[in-house]
């Protein structure tokens, strides 16, 4: 055959011949819907930043449920430290001891024993208040201190 072959219209069957025409618009058709998309895609299951680029939903979803984190108070401890790995925050805590809080040692180190002190001391009330001959009553008499 030679010549120009000219056909009657877009093809309704397979194994009719197709236009230039048909197939430059399916093709142009195709580039249009896959112009968003990415090129290349090589979906093992999983999202890999070397080896695979593609990722479900159920990927992200679970990614970032690995990322949440929630803390609340714990009876009785203290934040000792806060650190992040991988967007994973991580808080870590202790019981208080003596040596965790500054001053205490030397606090209790000073004490004086209950035996050590006056009534008053102990209850705090005026009616435990005794004076002896060797000591000194101050009361605070608003502007003036009076010495009995």
């Amino acid at each position: 055959m030679t010549g120009v072959l000219v056909l009657s219209g877009d093809p309704t069957e397979d194994n009719h011949a197709a236009t230039k025409k048909y197939v430059d618009e399916a093709k142009a058709a195709v580039n249009a819907s896959l112009a968003d998309k990415q090129d290349t895609v090589e979906f093992d299951s999983d999202y890999n930043s070397i080896t695979n680029k593609a990722a479900t939903v159920a990927t992200v979803t679970g990614a970032i449920s690995e990322l949440e984190f929630s803390d609340s108070a714990a009876a009785n401890q203290f934040v000792t430290s806060v650190s992040e790995t991988a967007g994973v925050v991580s808080v870590t805590r202790a019981q208080p001891t003596t040596a965790n809080i500054k001053g205490l040692t030397e606090a209790l180190a000073a004490k004086v024993e209950s035996s050590a002190l006056a009534a008053i001391a102990k209850s705090g009330e005026v009616k435990d208040l005794q004076q002896t001959d060797d000591t000194i009553l101050v009361f605070n008499c608003g502007n003036s201190t009076t010495n009995f």
